[in-house]
Order: structure tokens, then C-alpha cells, then sequence
């Protein structure tokens, strides 16, 4: 998959942000509060900025947004998927190997179910 240019990223992830923000009712004072300034949220939504991972994660918290649902903004195709998220959301904590193989038909040796 083709990486992202850093501008569409950013843009994306603050149109999702804001998104969520405006539906909760919260201004970016009331989201920035005790964890960044206001500021940084402005340029956050705006695209002009992209926030490192702890930052990220304290905003998705405040605003009891999924880390991923932020992350996944960006693939329009994914992120019109919600069966198809949970469903790798599942994957990602289960153990056991034969959900994998089942799903996608091989494992990683090569060989078939």
C-alpha cells in the first residue's frame, strides 16, 4: 500500500477530530483542557499539525473516541467498514491461530486449511 503523504494524514485526522468534538458539544478550550493548549487543537483540526502518539491518545480519551477509529479516518474504505474493524479488531486480540487460517484460507507456512 502506497504510504500517505503527511498533509492528507493530518488533514483527515483533524477533520475527524473536530468532528467528533463539535458532535460532543465541547469547544477545542474545553478538549485542550490539562492536556495541551487550545492552540494545538486549532492546528490539529486545521491539518496543519500532527500529533505524536501520547497527545493523540489523551485526545481520544477526552472525547471517548477509539484510537482507531482516528487512525482509520484516513481509509475512506476502511473506515466505511464498521463490520469489517470489528471483525480485525477480534483478530488482533485472539489467540488463537486457526481463526487466522480460516479467514484468509492459508497460513503463513503455505499450506491450506
Amino acid at each position: 500500500m502506497p504510504a500517505i503523504p503527511d498533509n492528507l494524514l493530518a488533514a483527515t485526522m483533524g477533520r475527524k477530530l473536530a468532528t467528533v468534538r463539535r458532535a460532543q458539544g465541547l469547544s477545542q478550550h474545553q478538549l485542550a483542557q490539562d492536556i495541551c493548549s487550545q492552540p494545538m487543537i486549532s492546528h490539529i483540526e486545521n491539518g496543519t499539525y500532527i500529533p505524536n502518539a501520547i497527545l493523540l491518545a489523551k485526545l481520544c480519551e477526552r472525547l471517548n473516541m477509539p484510537l482507531e477509529q482516528a487512525l482509520l479516518s484516513h481509509y475512506p474504505e476502511i473506515d466505511q467498514q464498521p463490520e469489517f474493524n470489528q471483525q480485525i479488531k477480534q483478530l488482533c486480540n485472539c489467540t488463537r491461530l486457526s481463526r487466522y487460517v480460516r479467514l484468509f484460507g492459508y497460513d503463513w507456512l503455505g499450506r491450506t486449511p
